[in-house]
């Protein structure tokens, strides 16, 4: 058990230091979206990045409601297509507060999902340096 617990430290310590956040959209359910483009990673046609999601109000959530998550999402630029990676859940707003939830898929390896609309259309373009 102990080894668990540090590994999951260790997993979630190595997340990167954020730069500053751009604003990509008001989404339709109240929230704010944002991206840091300090944390895109390419190679070929993958892209990864870190996403923010602030909300006006208190999103339930599997422990404790939340206010704002980063999400790692990847992204195939080629297929129009994306899976998430890492999800950290905050009970402030803008990634502040405490950690409600946290969740990382970097040791089995999560769906594609199309992302031909919307916030996730949106935020694979940016990934992928699309205009």
């Amino acid at each position: 058990m102990t080894r668990l617990i540090l590994l999951t430290f260790l997993i979630f310590s190595a997340v990167p230091a954020y730069g500053e956040w751009v604003r990509v959209i008001d989404d339709i359910e109240g929230q704010t979206v944002y991206f840091d483009p300090s944390t895109i990673e390419r190679d070929r046609d993958i892209a990864k990045m870190w996403a923010l999601y602030d909300s006006k109000s208190a999103q339930p959530a599997v422990g404790k409601a939340y206010l704002s998550r980063k999400v790692q999402t990847e992204y195939n630029c080629a297929q129009d297509m994306r899976r998430m990676v890492r999800v950290i859940e905050y009970s402030g707003n803008m990634g502040r507060g405490e950690v409600v939830y946290m969740t990382s898929s970097l040791f089995s390896t999560t769906e594609w999902k199309p992302a031909y609309a919307g916030v996730g259309h949106t935020l694979m373009k940016v990934a992928c340096g699309e205009k």
